[in-house]
């Protein structure tokens, strides 16, 4: 996968001009909300952006902090009914909208596509659903494989624009304290 993801990220530094220090911006962002939780993995490891630009590349232009931890492709959603719930020792969480993308939608390999998912296409859906807008959004989690996949999601999503996903990530917005927590 890092090989497949260093394409891509160097096609986005490319077209957009994203650095190694807004890419850095994400991991250390990543890694000071995971100290949160003391059984995180590397929570006792704390990374500076000092420390993330003198790493070794994994595959370049993606250091080891540009990667996580565990790469394995899978999750599961338990769901219930709303009257089960209450029932249940956790406070629920209702789901107000679901969407999906297809990747096959604009393939990469098509030479047409290095730089967009298809989280346009999954949030347009989902909000609807919801009766959302960006502007609605507290918390937000996304799938963080890579450092690049957080900026392209937080683009495709319009939470920046295309482009701007470095410069929103080194602004320190999806940081502890940040105004978008991630």
């Amino acid at each position: 996968p890092g090989s497949v993801h260093g394409m891509l990220t160097r096609r986005h530094m490319h077209e957009y001009g994203t650095t190694p220090e807004q890419l850095g911006a994400n991991a250390v962002a990543a890694r000071q909300w995971a100290a949160l939780n003391p059984d995180a993995r590397l929570t006792d490891r704390p990374l500076t952006i000092e420390s993330y630009l003198a790493s070794p590349y994994v595959t370049e232009p993606l250091r080891i902090a540009d990667c996580c931890v565990t790469s394995d492709l899978g999750g599961a959603l338990v769901v219930t009914t709303a009257e089960r719930a209450r029932d249940l020792q956790q406070s629920p969480v209702y789901i107000k909208g679901i969407g999906v993308g297809d990747q096959a939608r604009k393939q990469w390999w098509e030479k047409s596509n290095y730089t967009r998912f298809d989280g346009a296409f999954a949030k347009q859906t989902a909000f609807d659903e919801a009766g959302v807008t960006n502007a609605d959004i507290d918390v937000l989690e996304l799938y963080d494989c890579f450092t690049t996949e957080t900026l392209i999601h937080l683009e495709d999503y319009g939470f920046c624009e295309k482009g701007e996903g470095g410069p929103f990530a080194e602004s320190g917005a999806i940081a502890p304290g940040g105004s978008l927590p991630l």
